[in-house]
Protein backbone atom coordinates (compact mmCIF):
# COMPACT_ATOMS: atom_id res chain seq x y z
CA UNK A 1 0.00 0.00 0.00
CA UNK A 2 0.97 3.47 -0.75
CA UNK A 3 1.44 6.26 1.30
CA UNK A 4 2.12 10.19 1.10
CA UNK A 5 4.03 10.46 4.22
CA UNK A 6 1.87 12.33 5.98
CA UNK A 7 -1.71 11.70 4.46
CA UNK A 8 -3.42 8.49 3.06
CA UNK A 9 -4.98 8.86 -0.36
CA UNK A 10 -7.66 6.97 -1.67
CA UNK A 11 -6.60 6.29 -5.67
CA UNK A 12 -9.21 6.07 -8.30
CA UNK A 13 -7.28 4.68 -11.66
CA UNK A 14 -8.29 2.46 -14.20
CA UNK A 15 -10.59 1.47 -12.30
CA UNK A 16 -13.11 -1.38 -11.84
CA UNK A 17 -16.86 -0.42 -10.64
CA UNK A 18 -18.03 -3.47 -8.34
CA UNK A 19 -21.22 -3.33 -6.53
CA UNK A 20 -20.85 -3.93 -2.93
CA UNK A 21 -23.17 -4.52 0.17
CA UNK A 22 -22.63 -1.14 1.34
CA UNK A 23 -21.41 1.23 -1.24
CA UNK A 24 -20.16 1.05 -4.69
CA UNK A 25 -16.07 -0.36 -4.59
CA UNK A 26 -13.49 1.26 -6.80
CA UNK A 27 -10.26 -0.98 -7.19
CA UNK A 28 -7.25 0.56 -8.02
CA UNK A 29 -5.24 -1.32 -10.17
CA UNK A 30 -1.37 -0.96 -9.46
CA UNK A 31 0.33 -0.73 -13.20
CA UNK A 32 -0.63 3.10 -13.77
CA UNK A 33 -0.13 3.96 -10.81
CA UNK A 34 3.61 2.78 -9.99
CA UNK A 35 6.08 5.27 -8.70
CA UNK A 36 8.14 6.21 -11.11
CA UNK A 37 11.35 6.79 -8.70
CA UNK A 38 11.60 4.01 -5.90
CA UNK A 39 15.46 4.36 -5.28
CA UNK A 40 15.53 7.71 -3.84
CA UNK A 41 16.67 8.05 0.04
CA UNK A 42 14.31 5.28 0.83
CA UNK A 43 11.27 6.95 0.84
CA UNK A 44 9.22 3.72 0.97
CA UNK A 45 7.74 2.77 -1.88
CA UNK A 46 8.06 -1.38 -1.88
CA UNK A 47 11.08 -2.24 -4.29
CA UNK A 48 8.99 -3.90 -7.31
CA UNK A 49 7.00 -0.44 -7.54
CA UNK A 50 3.89 -2.09 -6.70
CA UNK A 51 1.18 0.14 -5.93
CA UNK A 52 -2.61 -1.51 -5.62
CA UNK A 53 -4.52 0.62 -3.42
CA UNK A 54 -8.86 -0.91 -2.64
CA UNK A 55 -10.57 1.95 -1.43
CA UNK A 56 -14.47 2.14 -0.33
CA UNK A 57 -15.93 4.96 -0.90
CA UNK A 58 -17.75 6.58 1.78
CA UNK A 59 -21.85 7.27 2.06
CA UNK A 60 -21.07 10.76 3.62
CA UNK A 61 -18.31 12.26 1.14
CA UNK A 62 -19.18 13.87 -1.96
CA UNK A 63 -15.88 13.77 -3.46
CA UNK A 64 -16.79 9.78 -4.63
CA UNK A 65 -20.52 10.97 -5.64
CA UNK A 66 -18.95 13.35 -8.18
CA UNK A 67 -15.91 11.25 -9.18
CA UNK A 68 -18.20 8.07 -9.70
CA UNK A 69 -19.48 9.71 -12.47
CA UNK A 70 -16.51 10.22 -15.08
CA UNK A 71 -14.71 7.08 -16.44
CA UNK A 72 -10.58 6.50 -15.93
CA UNK A 73 -9.23 5.64 -19.07
CA UNK A 74 -5.94 4.40 -19.63
CA UNK A 75 -2.55 6.82 -20.41
CA UNK A 76 -2.67 6.54 -24.43
CA UNK A 77 0.46 4.64 -26.07
CA UNK A 78 2.43 4.69 -22.43
CA UNK A 79 2.04 3.72 -18.58
CA UNK A 80 1.43 6.36 -16.45
CA UNK A 81 3.14 7.09 -12.78
CA UNK A 82 3.96 9.00 -9.39
CA UNK A 83 5.90 11.40 -9.87
CA UNK A 84 7.89 12.32 -6.84
CA UNK A 85 11.33 12.78 -5.69
CA UNK A 86 13.39 13.07 -2.90
CA UNK A 87 14.74 17.26 -2.38
CA UNK A 88 18.35 16.39 -0.92
CA UNK A 89 17.74 19.37 1.76
CA UNK A 90 15.82 17.31 3.92
CA UNK A 91 19.04 16.11 5.21
CA UNK A 92 20.23 19.46 6.40
CA UNK A 93 16.24 21.56 6.85
CA UNK A 94 14.71 18.22 7.71
CA UNK A 95 10.94 17.53 7.24
CA UNK A 96 10.04 20.43 5.84
CA UNK A 97 11.61 19.03 2.26
CA UNK A 98 10.52 15.67 2.64
CA UNK A 99 9.18 13.82 0.05
CA UNK A 100 5.22 14.34 -0.30
CA UNK A 101 3.45 15.85 -2.73
CA UNK A 102 3.37 13.24 -6.11
CA UNK A 103 1.75 14.16 -9.11
CA UNK A 104 0.13 11.53 -11.84
CA UNK A 105 1.80 11.80 -15.46
CA UNK A 106 1.31 9.41 -18.63
CA UNK A 107 4.59 8.43 -20.44
CA UNK A 108 7.14 10.82 -18.43
CA UNK A 109 9.98 9.27 -19.24
CA UNK A 110 8.89 9.85 -23.21
CA UNK A 111 7.26 13.30 -23.00
CA UNK A 112 7.42 15.49 -25.42
CA UNK A 113 8.64 14.93 -29.40
CA UNK A 114 10.97 16.62 -31.86
CA UNK A 115 8.56 18.92 -33.00
CA UNK A 116 6.94 19.55 -29.74
CA UNK A 117 9.53 19.24 -26.95
CA UNK A 118 8.59 18.58 -23.62
CA UNK A 119 7.81 21.94 -21.70
CA UNK A 120 6.20 21.64 -17.81
CA UNK A 121 4.30 24.26 -16.16
CA UNK A 122 4.49 23.99 -12.44
CA UNK A 123 2.04 26.45 -10.87
CA UNK A 124 1.76 26.15 -7.25
CA UNK A 125 4.32 24.70 -4.78
CA UNK A 126 5.64 27.18 -1.91
CA UNK A 127 9.07 25.92 -2.27
CA UNK A 128 7.83 22.24 -1.98
CA UNK A 129 9.87 20.78 -5.04
CA UNK A 130 9.50 16.84 -4.54
CA UNK A 131 7.22 16.83 -8.11
CA UNK A 132 10.20 18.72 -10.04
CA UNK A 133 12.72 16.41 -8.46
CA UNK A 134 10.86 13.67 -9.70
CA UNK A 135 10.54 15.05 -13.29
CA UNK A 136 14.65 15.30 -13.04
CA UNK A 137 14.78 11.75 -12.19
CA UNK A 138 12.05 10.79 -14.91
CA UNK A 139 12.30 13.39 -17.52
CA UNK A 140 15.17 15.13 -17.31
CA UNK A 141 14.94 16.02 -20.85
CA UNK A 142 11.95 18.26 -20.25
CA UNK A 143 12.12 21.87 -19.68
CA UNK A 144 10.60 22.94 -16.11
CA UNK A 145 9.23 26.17 -15.23
CA UNK A 146 8.01 26.72 -11.74
CA UNK A 147 5.70 29.33 -10.66
CA UNK A 148 4.78 30.55 -7.11
CA UNK A 149 3.47 33.83 -5.27
CA UNK A 150 4.73 33.22 -2.18
CA UNK A 151 7.97 31.84 -2.20
CA UNK A 152 10.34 30.10 -4.99
CA UNK A 153 12.72 27.19 -4.89
CA UNK A 154 16.58 29.06 -4.13
CA UNK A 155 19.02 29.15 -6.76
CA UNK A 156 21.15 26.05 -5.47
CA UNK A 157 17.80 23.98 -6.26
CA UNK A 158 17.48 25.15 -9.45
CA UNK A 159 20.37 24.88 -10.85
CA UNK A 160 20.33 20.96 -9.26
CA UNK A 161 17.27 19.91 -10.73
CA UNK A 162 17.08 21.83 -13.90
CA UNK A 163 14.56 24.25 -13.43
CA UNK A 164 13.64 27.39 -13.57
CA UNK A 165 11.74 29.51 -10.82
CA UNK A 166 8.92 32.67 -10.99
CA UNK A 167 7.86 34.70 -8.17
CA UNK A 168 4.32 34.98 -9.80
CA UNK A 169 1.45 33.35 -10.21
CA UNK A 170 -1.37 32.76 -12.71
CA UNK A 171 -4.69 34.16 -13.05
CA UNK A 172 -7.40 35.65 -15.69
CA UNK A 173 -5.89 38.93 -15.26
CA UNK A 174 -2.43 40.38 -15.22
CA UNK A 175 -2.31 41.42 -11.37
CA UNK A 176 1.37 42.59 -9.79
CA UNK A 177 2.07 39.08 -8.69
CA UNK A 178 0.27 37.22 -11.40
CA UNK A 179 -0.03 36.82 -15.30
CA UNK A 180 -1.86 35.25 -17.67
CA UNK A 181 -1.37 32.31 -19.40
CA UNK A 182 -1.04 33.02 -22.99
CA UNK A 183 1.21 36.12 -21.83
CA UNK A 184 3.43 33.71 -19.75
CA UNK A 185 3.95 31.34 -22.53
CA UNK A 186 4.33 34.12 -25.08
CA UNK A 187 7.18 35.90 -22.78
CA UNK A 188 8.76 32.32 -22.52
CA UNK A 189 8.62 31.48 -26.06
CA UNK A 190 6.62 28.92 -26.16
CA UNK A 191 3.72 27.75 -28.45
CA UNK A 192 2.28 24.75 -26.40
CA UNK A 193 2.41 23.40 -22.59
CA UNK A 194 3.06 19.15 -22.40
CA UNK A 195 2.29 19.20 -19.10
CA UNK A 196 -0.11 22.04 -16.57
CA UNK A 197 0.30 21.50 -12.95
CA UNK A 198 -2.06 23.53 -10.90
CA UNK A 199 -1.31 23.16 -7.24
CA UNK A 200 -2.96 26.85 -6.37
CA UNK A 201 -5.53 26.45 -3.47
CA UNK A 202 -9.10 27.54 -4.87
CA UNK A 203 -7.65 29.55 -8.00
CA UNK A 204 -8.35 26.76 -10.08
CA UNK A 205 -11.85 27.23 -10.28
CA UNK A 206 -11.33 30.94 -11.94
CA UNK A 207 -8.44 29.77 -14.04
CA UNK A 208 -10.24 26.82 -15.76
CA UNK A 209 -13.39 28.87 -16.82
CA UNK A 210 -10.79 31.03 -18.28
CA UNK A 211 -8.34 28.31 -20.23
CA UNK A 212 -11.97 26.99 -22.04
CA UNK A 213 -13.51 30.40 -22.94
CA UNK A 214 -9.77 31.41 -24.41
CA UNK A 215 -10.05 27.48 -26.16
CA UNK A 216 -7.70 25.23 -24.20
CA UNK A 217 -6.36 23.81 -27.68
CA UNK A 218 -4.95 27.37 -28.17
CA UNK A 219 -2.62 26.84 -25.39
CA UNK A 220 -1.55 22.95 -26.59
CA UNK A 221 -2.18 21.60 -23.30
CA UNK A 222 -1.23 17.30 -23.29
CA UNK A 223 -1.15 16.45 -19.77
CA UNK A 224 -3.63 18.29 -16.96
CA UNK A 225 -2.98 17.99 -13.37
CA UNK A 226 -5.21 20.34 -11.06
CA UNK A 227 -5.52 19.81 -7.50
CA UNK A 228 -9.62 20.90 -6.77
CA UNK A 229 -9.60 22.56 -3.20
CA UNK A 230 -13.44 22.74 -2.56
CA UNK A 231 -16.20 20.09 -3.45
CA UNK A 232 -17.77 22.48 -5.89
CA UNK A 233 -14.18 23.40 -7.16
CA UNK A 234 -14.14 19.81 -8.12
CA UNK A 235 -17.95 19.50 -9.28
CA UNK A 236 -17.52 22.67 -11.54
CA UNK A 237 -13.92 21.69 -12.49
CA UNK A 238 -15.45 17.54 -13.67
CA UNK A 239 -18.06 19.17 -16.22
CA UNK A 240 -15.84 22.20 -17.38
CA UNK A 241 -12.96 19.85 -18.14
CA UNK A 242 -14.96 16.08 -19.34
CA UNK A 243 -15.85 17.54 -22.85
CA UNK A 244 -12.19 18.53 -23.27
CA UNK A 245 -9.89 15.91 -21.35
CA UNK A 246 -10.17 12.68 -19.93
CA UNK A 247 -9.04 11.25 -16.39
CA UNK A 248 -6.53 9.03 -15.79
CA UNK A 249 -6.03 9.29 -12.26
CA UNK A 250 -7.94 10.56 -9.23
CA UNK A 251 -7.29 10.42 -5.82
CA UNK A 252 -8.71 12.25 -2.46
CA UNK A 253 -6.63 13.58 0.67
CA UNK A 254 -7.74 12.72 4.07
CA UNK A 255 -5.53 15.81 4.94
CA UNK A 256 -8.08 17.79 3.07
CA UNK A 257 -11.72 16.87 3.45
CA UNK A 258 -12.52 19.16 0.78
CA UNK A 259 -9.57 18.53 -1.95
CA UNK A 260 -9.24 15.58 -4.29
CA UNK A 261 -6.00 15.44 -7.29
CA UNK A 262 -6.87 14.92 -10.33
CA UNK A 263 -4.51 14.28 -13.98
CA UNK A 264 -6.08 14.31 -17.18
CA UNK A 265 -4.98 14.19 -20.81
CA UNK A 266 -6.17 15.96 -24.12
CA UNK A 267 -8.97 13.91 -25.59
CA UNK A 268 -7.91 13.58 -29.75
Amino acid sequence: MYTCMSCFCYVYTRCVLREGPNALFWRALGESATPCNTNDFGYGESSSGAHTVDARPTEDDPRDAILVQYPVTNCPGARGCLVAGQDVRVFEFGQKYTKRNPKFVCGASRLGSVTQPCIVYSFGSYDEISFEVGLHEAAPHCEVHVFDIDQVPDIESQRRYNFSSHPFGIDVVRTSTSQVLSDIMRDLGHSHVTVLKLDIEGTEERILPSLRRAGFSSYGIDQLLVEFHSIRGLDRGMKLLSPYFQMVFGRKEDRCKSCTEVAFVRRT
